[in-house]
């Protein structure tokens, strides 16, 4: 079985499951359109950002399983660095704006 390693970690799970954890005190509860008014779901999307952007640097298969696995080089095109540059820019900016968000959500909560 053939697994690119930039699907590893970031393009399956690695990313929601960050996002997951980083994000799961910023959800609403009830699954309704109030959940769009909490930053947890931006958060998760600025991952995803993140994780879309970063798909094209790897360059290395996981190939077997492991301990007798391999890691041959792949053969495909990187994507352009501007792409990588301004989704990683776009996906910081969202990452911060949410924090900001969440920041001030709990010093209204606090006093």
């Amino acid at each position: 079985m053939w697994v690119p390693l930039g699907f590893l970690r970031g393009r399956t799970g690695g990313a929601v499951l960050a996002g997951g954890d980083q994000a799961a005190s910023s959800f609403v509860v009830a699954p309704s359109l109030t959940l769009l008014g909490s930053p947890g779901p931006y958060e998760l999307a600025a991952y995803v950002v993140a994780a879309a952007a970063t798909y094209g640097i790897g360059r290395w298969q996981l190939a077997g399983r492991w301990p007798h696995s391999t890691a041959p080089r792949l053969a495909t095109e990187a994507l352009p660095v501007r792409t990588v540059v301004l989704g990683l820019g776009a996906a910081a900016s969202i990452l911060l704006a949410t924090a900001a968000w969440e920041a001030n959500r709990i010093i209204n909560a606090v006093g």
